[in-house]
């Protein structure tokens, strides 16, 4: 391996790293502003107008231009309806359920893409793959384990997000000629504007209230436990 190729190897790898443990975070957080009283349109409507816009920035720099044409509406579309659609059944399933049950649901989407990639796109998987679907629903099901209250609820959000992010993705590797930094921006501009009109249907107000009371749970501590447990 050349230095050129070693330098590039460890900083995929140092990325994907960085990557895992900012969506390690994101539910964390996320409970936490929602123990203020903010709500999932409200915040994501935040999140996603502030990402757009240090991305389409990061795509000036690196002279990267943005998509037209078929381009420009399919990633539109995939941003407006897939990333949006996942964001939400994700955002709300963190209402009902840990954030840890709900982290492990979405992590569910590596093996809906090989399933999905196999019944609509006619990919025929490796046998390694099979077994780590096989594997990974195993333990998706043993990590629901029993259910009570209002889990079941959150439990299908979180199913649904890793189903529609399964979605996006294939359907995403299917836009060629578009770079990374333009690609994201475009994908998260066009949620932005989506989840901002959803904001101002519903009149929801992106900054937390006070909650009405302090909660009995700490979030690590909610973390930690077990969905059987709540």
């Amino acid at each position: 391996m050349t230095p050129d190729a070693r330098r590039r190897r460890t900083l995929g790898i140092g990325l994907a790293l960085t990557s895992a443990a900012s969506f390690g975070v994101l539910p964390v957080l996320t409970k936490v502003v929602y123990e203020d009283g903010a709500e999932p349109i409200g915040v994501l409507a935040v999140r996603f107008a502030l990402a757009a816009a240090v991305l389409l920035v990061l795509a000036r720099v690196r002279h990267e231009p943005l998509p037209r044409g078929a381009a420009l509406a399919a990633l539109t579309a995939l941003g407006a309806l897939g990333y949006v659609g996942m964001s939400l059944f994700y955002f709300f399933a963190l209402e009902q359920i840990s954030a840890g049950l709900a982290a492990l649901l979405l992590y569910f989407y590596p093996a809906l893409v090989v399933v999905l990639g196999a019944v609509l796109l006619r990919e025929r998987p490796r046998t390694a793959a099979l077994v780590c679907v096989a594997l990974a629903t195993a333990g998706t099901v043993l990590t629901i384990g029993p259910l009570g209250g209002g889990q079941v609820v959150g439990v299908l959000l979180g199913l649904g997000s890793a189903l529609v992010y399964a979605t996006y993705i294939l359907l995403s590797s299917r836009v060629h000629g578009v770079g990374s930094f333009a690609t994201a921006a475009v994908v998260l501009t066009s949620g932005s504007v989506v989840l901002g009109l959803l904001a101002l249907k519903f009149r929801i107000n992106p900054e937390p209230k006070p909650a009405t009371a302090p909660s009995t749970v700490p979030i690590a501590q909610d973390f930690a436990h077990e969905p059987c447990q709540r």
